[in-house]
């Protein structure tokens, strides 16, 4: 994915609205993603596909990724509501670190990840503040601690940059 394509994208799926007093923000973050928008480098444009793979390029999408997953307080330039991406709340009392994995997976169009990369969500989610294995209760507060972060962890994956 190109930085806008992964950007935009990316908000489009979790649903978010840009706050207009701060929407500015959204072309300094495409402008940490290496492309300024209005200014392509010839009048071809941008290059697509892997030209946007780089060691560099990488640890910037993983930083728009953790910005996106926090965007909670009302000067963060977007804001939306990861409960709504869990579903109706009477479903949560049901849910296991699988179908918590699988809803934002679902929600963030990655159709197959790699094992591993399923098992380090999975274990993410389980994990307590110590990183030791525990039951998980879906509720508010989960969902905003653990859900946001699962949203950064899978946008920072490479099945979703690649798909």
């Amino acid at each position: 994915k190109g930085p806008i394509e992964f950007l935009v994208g990316s908000l489009r799926m979790v649903g978010a609205k840009v706050n207009k007093k701060y929407a500015y923000k959204m072309g300094d973050w495409i402008g940490d993603l290496g492309q300024s928008l209005y200014n392509p480098p010839s009048v071809f444009g941008w290059d697509e596909g892997l030209p946007w793979v780089s060691t560099s390029g990488m640890l910037a999408r993983a930083e728009v990724a953790h910005r996106v997953a926090d965007a909670r307080d009302k000067k963060a330039p977007l804001k939306y509501k990861p409960d709504k991406l869990m579903g109706k709340k009477g479903d949560w009392q049901d849910m296991d670190a699988p179908a918590v994995v699988d809803r934002i997976l679902s929600r963030l169009a990655v159709e197959e990840p790699a094992a591993s990369t399923r098992t380090a969500l999975e274990d993410y989610v389980r994990a307590d503040s110590m990183g030791l294995p525990q039951t998980i209760t879906v509720d508010k507060d989960f969902i905003d601690r653990k859900v946001r972060g699962l949203i950064a962890l899978i946008m920072s994956s490479p099945e979703f940059q690649l798909s």
